[in-house]
């Protein structure tokens, strides 16, 4: 299967980090067979010295890892012409993190906009009447705080963080985003493309938090998210 270079490029620093999942390490890899230009970027970013594994010089490992991830994206955005920026300040901004407890605030500002960094996406009004509208079905009463961004590019790929009263609330909604999205898939019936993109719809549920990706068949947005709050040290249990 043909992947553009700008998708692989884009999830290479979670390749790097074997924070993907297995169906994504094995798109990379078969992509990697193909293309020289990401296979000189993937040993760009591995040519790096091992990390000391001794726990007595744990602390020295950890700002390694720090540093080698702040490296892969400097990579990544030289050969992206900046695309990469974003996760690399997301991540030099949550790196103290792995010195703190885990945190159990979700990082809603930081995610929503970390999320606007990318240029693909758009945002829209979302308020609680605009998400209602946006998702039909969905209870504007119980949503407390929305941010849902769409690509600019017209085509399905789509971002939401919404925030609802309780935990029973954000379950009862993911019912609805389900049905949004088999509306898409619909929509889209024949279209090759964009079916394959919605077969990687992800919904995930943290608490009283819902998280909405359309990105591609391997799920590399609902990746990208997961890979953030990690390095924002967030508490990912439900």
């Amino acid at each position: 299967m043909k992947v553009d270079c700008a998708v692989i490029r884009d999830v290479l620093p979670l390749y790097c980090d074997d924070a993907c999942s297995a169906q994504t390490r094995e798109m990379i890899r078969e992509h990697l067979r193909e293309c020289p230009a990401c296979r000189e970027l993937l040993k760009k970013m591995q040519e790096e010295e091992p990390i000391p594994t001794d726990t007595a010089v744990g602390a020295q490992a950890a700002l390694l890892r720090i540093g080698r991830s702040l490296r892969r994206r400097r990579l990544l955005a030289f050969a992206m012409g900046g695309l990469a920026l974003a996760l690399a300040a997301a991540l030099a901004a949550g790196g103290m993190a792995l010195y703190r407890r885990a945190t159990t605030t979700f990082p809603t500002q930081g995610l929503c906009s970390y999320l606007m960094e990318q240029p693909v996406y758009q945002d829209m009004e979302a308020t609680q009447e605009a998400a209602a509208q946006h998702y039909p079905g969905l209870d504007a009463h119980d949503l407390r705080e929305a941010c849902i961004y769409t690509a600019a590019d017209g085509t399905t790929r789509e971002f939401a963080v919404l925030t609802f009263a309780d935990g029973d609330a954000a379950q009862q909604a993911a019912s609805v985003l389900l049905q949004y999205g088999y509306a898409r898939l619909d929509e889209h019936a024949g279209n090759a493309a964009e079916e394959m993109r919605l077969r990687g719809l992800h919904i995930r549920i943290t608490r009283n938090h819902l998280i909405f990706t359309i990105s591609d068949e391997w799920g590399s947005g609902a990746a990208a998210v997961e890979a953030y709050l990690k390095a924002r040290h967030y508490d990912l249990r439900e």
